[in-house]
């Protein structure tokens, strides 16, 4: 990951992470670039990374079984995705579709890495389940 101040700008837990453990998490990330429209995941995917959101949008829905869209919530600038975390970490599959509804800036962690990391920094499971709970 190249620029750092903005990661640590746009995800504030990072710098309070021990400075090993920081700097593996950021070695661990990858910058994604995501075009508008474009499907990052479908229900039954396995997730192989946890996103982090630095510019757009991403909407979580399901389908109705007349097929109408639901939106369970979106991934703004700042968050990660909950549901993605609750996958890798359960190691159940995604129960819905992600969709980029703008061109989206993130960082992707590869699921094991993430899992690693939040087994061992109270930090991250901090920031994780203050997610889930603002939803």
């Amino acid at each position: 990951m190249s620029n750092n101040m903005d990661l640590e700008r746009a995800f504030p837990f990072i710098s309070d992470l021990d400075s090993g453990l920081r700097q593996e998490f950021k070695t661990a990330c990858s910058l994604k670039s995501i075009a508008q429209g474009s499907q990052l995941a479908h229900s039954g995917a396995v997730c192989q990374f946890m996103t982090f959101v630095l510019e757009g949008c991403i909407k979580i829905f399901k389908l109705s079984p007349e097929g109408r869209e639901i939106t369970i919530f979106r991934v703004m600038p700042g968050d990660c995705c909950i549901m993605s975390a609750a996958c890798i970490l359960s190691g159940k599959p995604f129960s819905a579709m992600a969709v980029a509804e703008e061109q989206v800036t993130a960082i992707a962690v590869p699921g094991v890495a993430f899992g690693d990391f939040f087994s061992r920094s109270p930090v991250l499971r901090q920031y994780v389940m203050g997610m889930f709970a603002n939803r």
